[in-house]
Formats: C-alpha cells, structure tokens, sequence
C-alpha cells in the first residue's frame, strides 16, 4: 500500500464541491446546492431537491466542512434511493414539530383543568417527538456512513489503515 500524506486541516475540495462530486458520483445530479448564512444551517430539503449547507461549510477546504457537507449529501442520495426510513421521517417532521412545541403545553392545560382528552392529546403530541427521534437516529447514523463510505471510495479521504 502506498503512503500518502493526507493533512486534515486543507482539503483539495470545499464542502460544496465535495458533496457536488458524491452527489454526481452517485448519479443525484437533479439536486442542487446552496449557500445559506448561519451557523449550523446545513441540511437537505428533500421538498426542493437542495442541500443547502452554511457560508462556512460551503466554501471551507477543512475536514469538518468537507465531512459535514457529505453527512448532508448522504440525506440527499437516501432520498435518491427511495431509504424508507428517511420517507416515515419526513412524513412525522410536521407532527413531531407541534408536539414538541406544545405537547407539554397542552398536556398541563389538560392536567390543570381536569380534561383528560385534552391531557391525552398532549401525551400522544410529545409522543410524536419521541416517534421522530427514534426514526430520525437511523437515519442520521445511515446518511454519517452513506457520507464516510462516498468519501473514501471517491478518494477524498484516505481509508483507515
């Protein structure tokens, strides 16, 4: 096996133009990829078919950018590849969102004034959001390894040794 130096502070390719080459490596080419100003902003709206990924993970050659952007590519060729998993997630998102926002709320409303609907209605809310993490885990750990997988075979990074 050859030797080669691999620097984790520079990479030859910014985050945007790493997960551009998965994405086409992969075959995803209809996805499009943009910046978006914040911090910690990155994801992949699979309504538009865009990874968007934060000013600094955009246009950044470092290895927590590059890995980044390629956690978010992977989302992307999950829902390329039709990952059944990523579909029962974005169809919770909504549901998971109010319940975690008022779930609580609305249970204590119900506890306060003795409306065990009410009170049950706020359960099955914050149940949502339990539902959506338990779904979301896999899919996140699925999309990290569909990312380190792409990134090696594609010679962005070294494969451990």
């Amino acid at each position: 096996m050859p030797f080669f130096y691999f620097d984790p502070y520079y990479m030859p390719l910014t985050g945007a133009a790493a997960a551009r080459h998965i994405l086409d490596s992969a075959g995803a080419t209809d996805v499009e990829i943009e910046a978006v100003p914040g911090h910690l902003t990155d994801h992949y709206d699979p309504r538009s078919k865009v990874l968007r990924l934060s000013q600094d993970v955009y246009g950044d050659r470092s290895l927590a950018a590059v890995g980044i952007a390629a956690h978010e590519a992977g989302h992307a060729l999950q829902d390329a590849q039709g990952y059944s998993l990523m579909t029962i997630r974005n169809a919770a998102v909504g549901v998971a969102n109010i319940g975690s926002g008022f779930g609580f709320l609305v249970f204590m409303i119900g506890l306060g004034f003795a409306l065990k609907p009410i009170a049950w209605l706020g359960i099955a809310l914050f149940a949502a959001t339990v539902f959506f993490q338990l779904v979301n885990l896999p899919v996140e750990l699925d999309a990290s390894n569909r990312a380190k997988a792409q990134l090696v075979d594609l010679g962005i990074v070294p494969a451990e040794s």
